[in-house]
């Protein structure tokens, strides 16, 4: 069936949208936006164990270390 099917995903995308997904994901409002830090070029990852009927889990976020030989990127820290 659908649901029984494992499925692989990419959004790239500026930092508000994915502020926009993370709050979705936490079931926050828009006026939780800015609680969120999304550097330069970072990767976040959501699973959905249970498939896309079943609720995300925020496995990864905001990372940068693939982008300064290893080394966390400043622009994470000061990110919007």
């Amino acid at each position: 069936t659908y649901a029984d099917r494992q499925e692989t995903g990419i959004v790239v995308a500026h930092d508000a949208v994915n502020k926009a997904i993370l709050c979705n994901l936490f079931g926050l409002g828009p006026e939780h936006f800015w609680n969120f830090k999304q550097g330069n070029g970072c990767v976040s990852v959501i699973d959905y164990p249970k498939g896309t009927g079943g609720h995300g889990v925020l496995q990864t976020s905001n990372v940068t270390a693939h982008l300064n030989d290893g080394v966390f990127d400043q622009t994470a820290a000061g990110a919007l």
